[in-house]
């Protein structure tokens, strides 16, 4: 054959997976020599035993060598070469290689894994075939290591691995003692919980057989963070309803790191450690089982690194049953009292493909089968993966196993337990909803600690979860540890109730009328928690909490109900409490002074200062629903009789309000004579009401009222009536009831004059009552006018005399009348004279005198000197004077 050599990873004929600059031996037997030395009836010795030919037992002589070291592309080709199917001897080809930087492998050939490399060729003894075949040389070593990080769970009894995405394998491929690293870095977990890392092919980034793998694998930060996006987001589309409050949150104390989620433990420097080898295990048929580095179909496997999870749930239902989405679960390990992990409850089920586990023995290849199982649904949390399987670790980095839990998930090891707690915290995210929501993220200092199996479980106290696929898969409950549940999930009972509040007052529901202005608030100091409603007699809350809450009730403005209910102890699902108003419907009467029903209408009655629902009123009895019964009310009734209108008022709580008295009452009309004798058959009117005298001339007038809302006087305007009319008024109040009327009648004489004491007739007269023209009339030739039949009372005077005006009081009394005095009023208008039919005060008049008398001497004087102007004229002078 023509044949090409390739020294390479994973049986591979890809020159790009030979190694280079490596030693290579290749020879075979010569067969020549052993027949001349007839041999073949002895057995040869050892081919192999990594001596040059002249050291070996195999010597140089009985050897044909086809090369024989370093070769830099790891492919060496030759013409022509026998192939060892035509060479009938016991042995064939002999190939090996070393390095020097490798001193830990003899051969770094693969001779635990003989394939074609010994018997190349084709087809059957002598048969003819193809010239030129490449002939791969497997290498002692991993072509790929592949981490495999699976988190398992029990499937009615069928144990199923699912992959873990997003985790990050930390990784060094290496030998210590050599000084050699092949590989050293990280990778995060793929879809299918897959971190795979390829070879090099240069010697020293070989991973060769008898290397040292060591391994850490870590959860993503958002495991250790209660408020990340991550979470937010899984809760969305679980169908959980958020109420998102993460502008509260602040970061705990301590990161909450899921220590369990950490393999092989939380500490940084702890790193699972094993070796790259092959290794044959027997199996119960009499056959071998190859493990670690194995081949398939003439091709090595990737060298699998399994890192199994146990897949951990719990359900949250509250205590009606329902389920509890949003609420944050922890594992806390009881040996440590740390968090092993934690999860979210989310609001439906989801499904996740699992890894087809055949396959990946067969293989070391992780791939997903077609079918989705279901996982969790409401209330259900996420999978928490726990390590909780054996394992062994490095702790200072020297590739010695320091911690040994090789027995870790076994009966008679250690089991590992949970207590499981559940938090929760709701909100109610618009008012008047009943459901309230969880709230997003986890508020440690204020979410309630609804369950905690330690203190609530009854049947279990612990969660003792089996170490999947590794560990002890039966664990009888009378070995395991006193109050444990083995299962890999939980069904837990939280601490998490409804609340139902019934509003009414005195024994009464809430009428449609009422509860519309009722609004409702409820809150929970501790926890931060407030609810509103609006417009209902009847609230429920769903979901709450243990705490103590307090229910304030405001109805139109004002507080009427303030009460706590505490859920600390409860042990029912649904709490009823009937929560009373400080509301009153209010009947009181309304009567006279007489304490007589007075008959009022709705209209007449207010109510100021305080709320009320309605008012009604039959005959005279008032009703107000709805009064708060601490407020202190302005309670008015209005009355209206005789043209008038009163009122009462009551100002107190609606408790004291019975009866309310109107300063109404009977009023007593007594006409009588000029002689005090008693008038009957008189008829007496009052506002328009009419009523007769009797024979004590006496006229009753009922229900009148008798003083205004300001608690003033009432005047009435009364006429008595017989042979003539006669006015009058009346002033009411509470203690005057009673009136006696003057039947008769006066006289008021005016007199008008002028300044001078003259009379002035002509003059007009104007008499007013009341503000009312009474009576008019001019004066006579005697400056007088008569006003008779008048009666008792004050009246205005006044009068008018060309452009002269005047105006007086005049009161003309009781007593006048009686002693039939008249009332004269007389005037002094200024006009002291008239003259030519002008009338002049005395000012005036004496000025026109004065002016008179000026006038002549002015005359005098002018008429004097013109007759001396005329004699000068004339030449007339008047004689001189005498002589003395």
């Amino acid at each position: 054959y023509n044949v090409r050599f390739i020294f390479a990873l994973s049986n591979s004929t890809s020159t790009a997976d030979a190694v280079k600059n490596l030693n290579l031996w290749i020879y075979y037997p010569n067969v020549t020599e052993w027949h001349d030395q007839l041999m073949w009836h002895a057995v040869p010795p050892e081919p192999q035993d990594y001596e040059a030919c002249e050291d070996s037992v195999f010597p140089c002589e009985k050897r044909v060598t086809l090369i024989s070291g370093m070769d830099s592309d790891g492919v060496v080709e030759f013409e022509l070469i026998p192939g060892p199917r035509f060479m009938n001897t016991t042995w064939k080809y002999v190939f090996s290689a070393n390095h020097s930087a490798i001193d830990w492998l003899d051969d770094l050939v693969a001779t635990k894994l003989v394939l074609n490399n010994e018997t190349f060729g084709d087809d059957g003894l002598r048969a003819a075939g193809k010239l030129s075949i490449d002939v791969p040389i497997m290498l002692a070593a991993a072509k790929e290591v592949t981490f495999a990080v699976l988190t398992w769970r029990d499937e009615a009894g069928r144990l199923v691995p699912y992959p873990i995405q997003g985790y990050t394998v930390k990784y060094a491929i290496r030998n210590l003692d050599a000084g050699i690293v092949a590989a050293e870095g990280s990778g995060v977990t793929d879809a299918k919980g897959e971190v795979t890392v390829p070879s090099g092919t240069e010697p020293t980034k070989v991973f060769w057989v008898g290397m040292t793998i060591r391994y850490r694998v870590e959860p993503p930060a958002y495991t250790s963070d209660y408020a990340a996006d991550f979470w937010k987001k899984w809760l969305e589309g679980k169908a959980v309803e958020l109420v998102d409050k993460s502008g509260e949150y602040t970061a705990p104390p301590v990161a909450p790191k899921m220590t369990h989620a950490y393999f092989p433990d939380e500490s940084p420097t702890a790193y699972a450690i094993t070796e790259i080898d092959t290794k044959f295990v027997p199996t119960e048929d009499g056959k071998y089982r190859c493990e670690g580095l194995c081949v398939l179909d003439a091709r090595s496997k990737p060298f699998l690194v399994m890192v199994n999870y146990t897949a951990v749930t719990v359900q949250v239902k509250d205590f009606n049953g329902r389920p509890i989405e949003g609420a944050l679960v922890l594992l806390v390990d009881k040996a440590t009292g740390k968090i092993a992990a934690w999860h979210y409850t989310a609001g439906t089920e989801w499904t996740a493909k699992p890894v087809d586990y055949v396959a990946l023995k067969d293989t070391h290849r992780l791939v997903l089968m077609d079918e989705d199982r279901s996982f969790g649904g409401e209330g259900v949390t996420g999978v928490m993966n726990v390590s909780i399987g054996p394992v062994k670790y490095d702790t200072n980095n020297d590739d010695e196993v320091d911690v040994d839990l090789s027995h870790r998930g076994y009966v008679g090891g250690e089991l590992i337990t949970y207590i499981v707690r559940a938090f929760y915290l709701p909100a109610q995210e618009k008012a008047d909803e009943e459901v309230m929501k969880p709230v997003w993220p986890y508020l440690w200092d204020k979410a309630q600690e609804v369950y905690n199996s330690e203190r609530d479980g009854v049947e279990w106290k612990l969660l003792l979860p089996r170490a999947l696929p590794n560990g002890d898969l039966y664990i009888p409950t009378d070995v395991a540890p006193t109050g444990s549940l083995v299962k890999e999930h939980a069904d837990v009972r939280a601490a998490i109730f409804d609340a139902k509040l019934r509003f009414g007052y005195e024994g009464k529901t809430l009428t449609a009328d009422i509860a519309k202005d009722l609004k409702i608030t409820i809150k929970a100091k501790e926890i931060d928690f407030e609810a509103e409603f609006s417009g209902k007699d009847t609230v429920s809350l769903l979901k709450l909490p243990r705490g103590t809450y307090t229910v304030e009730a405001v109805w139109k403005g004002e507080t009427v109900a303030r009460k706590t209910f505490d859920l600390s102890t409860v042990n029912v699902g649904t709490v009823t409490m009937d929560v009373d108003l400080s509301l009153t419907d209010v009947v009181f009467e309304v009567v006279d002074l007489a304490e007589r029903p007075l008959a009022i209408t709705a209209e007449k009655v207010t109510v100021e200062n305080g709320p009320y629902a309605a008012i009604s009123v039959k005959d005279n009895k008032v009703t107000v629903v709805a009064m708060v019964k601490h407020l202190t009310y302005t309670v008015s009734v209005s009355y209206s009789g005789y043209d008038k209108e009163t009122a009462a008022t009551y100002v107190g709580i609606p408790e004291g309000l019975k009866t309310l008295k109107l300063p109404v009452g009977d009023v007593v009309i007594t006409v009588v004579d000029l002689d005090g004798k008693p008038i009957g058959g008189a008829l007496v009117k009052l506002a328009g009401a009419e009523k007769k005298t009797d024979s004590q001339g006496t006229a009753i007038f009922q229900m009148v009222p008798l003083e205004d809302a300001a608690g003033m006087p009432i005047t009435y305007d009364v006429t008595v009536s017989r042979e003539v009319t006669v006015p009058a008024s009346i002033t009411t109040s509470r203690s005057t009831t009673s009136f006696t009327i003057l039947y008769g009648l006066g006289t008021i004489n005016v007199v008008v004059k002028g300044a001078a004491g003259q009379v002035l007739s002509g003059a007009t007269v104007e008499l007013y009552r009341e503000g009312a023209l009474y009576k008019t009339g001019v004066t006579d030739e005697k400056g007088v006018v008569v006003f008779a039949d008048l009666p008792a009372g004050t009246y205005t005077v006044k009068v008018a005399w060309k452009n002269y005006q005047d105006e007086k009081s005049a009161t003309l009394t009781e007593d006048d009348i009686k002693a039939r005095r008249p009332v004269t009023v007389e005037f002094s208008l200024p006009p002291f004279t008239e003259i030519a039919g002008v009338p002049l005060d005395f000012g005036t008049f004496v000025a026109l005198i004065v002016g008179i008398i000026l006038l002549v001497i002015v005359l005098a004087i002018i008429i004097s000197e013109y007759v001396r102007w005329r004699g000068r004229r004339l030449g007339i002078y008047p004689p001189p004077p005498p002589k003395k």
